[in-house]
């Protein structure tokens, strides 16, 4: 892939969208990998289990962003497995399973701290005021680009389909789902917090994860005609 864009490293995000194109670099990226299907399309039981192996990364050779270093991008994830299982129980009863399984996304996390207004620039650090917000003395910068990978996703959703046929071909389908039926909490994002404990003084530091929901339930009707 060519002509790609990514802010620069020096630049932060904001709502000022004046003069965008100097704050982002043009680079080069690449995705490649390989896939694997195997699907059952008689019986009762029909379904399909797929793997995919694959990578995904940016280059800027200019130095605008992660220095010039290939990095991985957010959705480099380098594992990915599907599984679908569909069960006629009769003619108007159906049961449906579905389970993912994804190496996690990677993010940027300001993994650094510097101590007396340290800030990171595009030409190395410079003491005094940082450009990096930061409190209690300490400010924070990212040590690369996409530095950290998220924890593995994975989920199984259930359905039950309720088929009601009707007259000259038409029908109606009651779907009664639930996703994510046995509650792994899958973050989508992660902030570094830091504190100091009371005990030794020591500056700790933890991740803390961001969870939009644990299980879905839903209900829903199509009807064809």
């Amino acid at each position: 892939m060519n002509n790609l864009i990514e802010y620069k490293d020096r630049f932060s995000l904001g709502t000022d969208y004046s003069d965008w194109e100097d704050r982002v670099g043009e680079g080069y990226g690449r995705a490649y990998g390989v896939e694997f299907m195997a699907r059952k399309k008689t019986g009762r039981l029909t379904g399909w289990i797929g793997y995919t192996l694959s990578w995904s990364d940016r280059l800027f050779p200019d130095g605008s962003v992660n220095k010039g270093r290939r990095f991985p991008t957010q959705y480099d994830n380098r594992h990915k497995i599907d599984l679908v299982a569909t069960y006629k129980v009769s003619r108007k009863v159906e049961l449906t399973a579905a389970w993912m399984f994804a190496s996690g996304n990677h993010i940027t996390i300001k993994d650094q701290v510097y101590q007396g207004g340290t800030g990171q620039t595009g030409d190395g650090y410079l003491h005094g005021n940082g450009i990096i917000p930061g409190n209690d003395g300490f400010d924070y910068a990212a040590s690369s680009r996409n530095n950290y990978q998220l924890a593995p996703y994975h989920r199984l959703d259930l359905g039950i389909n309720f088929y009601r046929y009707k007259k000259k071909g038409r029908m109606g389908i009651w779907n009664l789902s639930l996703c994510n039926a046995y509650c792994n909490p899958n973050p989508f994002s992660v902030k570094p917090e830091y504190y100091v404990d009371s005990t030794t003084g020591k500056r700790e530091n933890y991740l803390e994860e961001s969870i939009l929901f644990l299980f879905l339930p839903s209900v829903s009707y199509t009807y064809k005609f």
